[in-house]
């Protein structure tokens, strides 16, 4: 079972500008809070390169003519989480961007189904996908999120997965964080090689983060000016 004790969080920006909000207006008194949770050990979740998957500029004659979605190329950071002893852990991802997705408004746990046709992550059809913004009230198009070659204190690990209301954990062959199980929500954690499919007690855990992205048809698109990505989520680290 998972008990959710408390939650260290790393953003994911695909092409994201961070912006400061306005101050809120003085008042006359305010409340303090202090809150917080006791966790036995302590983990911390980093993302390289700053968690940015930038596209650089994309022209506009390179995308795909008529009605045909784009495909971006793959882009890899790397995933890392160091704990200050043995613990198992989970991950789960939000979606920043809820709602605009070119194909409609995401399900209840934040994704919604590729486009018919559109092969992300070398041949994976109808993946959850979440949306890359928008462009005014354009929808600009989406991308999916998938872990590779996770290593847990030095030695090779599988990626497990528990969808939510079903007990028990299961693997597969990818990471992907939406969840492509009947598009329920889920939590991704990590096992041995061989045997079990428990959750492994962990120290320092290494995987690539695969971001693959689809451009909405460019006649969705306003061309007449430049359209600016903007995909947003955050990974939960989650004690089990």
């Amino acid at each position: 079972m998972m008990k959710q004790m408390t939650k260290n969080a790393c953003a994911l920006a695909v092409l994201a500008a961070t912006t400061l909000g306005s101050m809120p207006a003085m008042a006359s008194s305010v409340d303090v809070g202090v809150r917080g949770s006791i966790a036995p050990v302590s983990c911390v979740p980093t993302l390289s390169g700053g968690g940015a998957i930038n596209y650089g500029t994309i022209t506009a004659d390179s995308l795909a003519a008529g009605d045909e979605y784009t495909v971006l190329p793959q882009k890899v950071l790397t995933l890392n989480i160091a704990c200050s002893s043995p613990i198992k852990v989970g991950m789960q991802i939000v979606n920043g961007r809820l709602n605009t997705h070119p194909t409609g408004n995401d399900l209840a746990h934040g994704a919604v189904p590729a486009p018919p046709g559109v092969k992300l992550h070398s041949g994976f059809v109808s993946l959850a996908t979440a949306g890359l913004g928008l462009d005014g009230t354009r929808r600009i198009g989406g991308y999916s999120v998938n872990l590779l070659n996770p290593v847990a204190d030095g030695v090779a690990v599988r990626n497990a997965h528990s969808l939510e209301g079903i007990a028990g954990w299961g693997t597969s062959t990818n990471g992907l964080m939406f969840s492509p199980h009947e598009f329920r929500p889920f939590t991704r954690s990590w096992t041995a090689a061989t045997g079990t499919v428990e959750p492994l007690a962990i120290e320092n855990l290494t995987t690539g983060l695969q971001v693959h992205a689809f451009l909405n048809k460019a006649t969705e698109l306003d061309l007449a000016k430049p359209v600016r990505l903007d995909g947003m989520a955050t990974l939960e680290l989650i004690y089990l």
